[in-house]
């Protein structure tokens, strides 16, 4: 799991933040079986979307950029009204790596995700000054 996503590891760590009625001890078997076989049942189990899609999208996270914060605000964009998950998810699946930078965009902007393009999103994501830019956007 490490070596193919390791994001969905992270998730799987974190599993008891994200999902606090999950106990690890009662699922050590589920846990075994689903690090081999069944990734959206990782992702379902957390609160994400359980999607082809979502795993391809967290394949793609920068696993130095992950933190607790960052898939708290993630989950609660991809559980927004379905036209954000769908400008956002659009936005994570054509992304070649996902870094904080991007995630925050993401997560923190409601009306601007909207009115800029994709090309934009992600010159603003990869830029050295992003705080400095993302401020004058806003």
């Amino acid at each position: 799991m490490l070596k193919t996503n390791p994001s969905l590891a992270y998730i799987i760590i974190n599993m008891d933040k994200l999902n606090p009625s999950f106990l690890y001890y009662a699922n050590i078997g589920l846990f075994q079986r689903m690090i081999k076989t069944k990734r959206k049942e990782i992702l379902r189990l957390s609160g994400f979307p359980d999607s082809p899609r979502m795993i391809k999208i967290f394949s793609k996270i920068d696993l130095k950029d992950l933190d607790f914060k960052m898939l708290i605000k993630l989950k609660s964009v991809l559980a927004s009204a379905p036209l954000r998950l769908e400008r956002v998810t659009h936005i994570l699946s054509f992304a070649k790596k996902i870094n904080k930078n991007l995630l925050h965009f993401l997560s923190s902007t409601n009306d601007l995700l909207s009115n800029v393009s994709d090309k934009l999103v992600f010159e603003l994501s990869n830029s050295e000054l992003y705080l400095e830019k993302y401020s004058l956007l806003q």
